[in-house]
This record gives structure tokens, sequence and C-alpha cells, in this order.
């Protein structure tokens, strides 16, 4: 997960840096254009970059109904 999350993050424009056993966050320049971060079917990805969502324009998780096992409203719940 670490992995994935470090990747994604980097892709928004954040300077990380993963070790296998702990994430460090430098910064950021975040991105403008648009982009679907790859989730790998983790649910718990899927929520975390879909709070990156919340505060960067146009980033979107792909493979985002994954968190249907775990909280089937979830999409429902985030843009009502």
């Amino acid at each position: 997960r670490g992995a994935v999350l470090s990747s994604g993050l980097r892709e928004a424009g954040f300077s990380c840096d993963w070790s296998g056993s702990s994430l460090k966050i430098y910064g950021a320049s975040l991105c403008s254009e648009p982009i679907s971060l790859k989730v790998f079917e983790d649910h718990r990805m899927a929520f975390a970059f879909s709070l990156l969502g919340v505060i960067i324009p146009n980033v979107w998780v792909s493979q985002g109904s994954c968190i249907e096992k775990s909280w089937p409203g979830f999409w429902t719940a985030m843009t009502g």
C-alpha cells in the first residue's frame, strides 16, 4: 500500500519518499492537469485518493468501484 500511496502522491505533484516502513512528504507542486490515480483494486487507496480530489481539482480515482465492498454509498456521500 505504501508504494501505491507514494506513487499516487507523486503523480498528483507531491514530493515524497517511501522506504518500506515510512512515508515522508516534503512538499508539493500540485498538478493542474486532470489525472486518474490507480488504486489497484484497494479500497483503502481509493478512499485516500478520493480525499485528494477534494483539495486538488481534476483528480480522479480509477477502479473506484472497489469501495463498494466496504462502503457501498461512499461516492453518493461524497457528492451529496
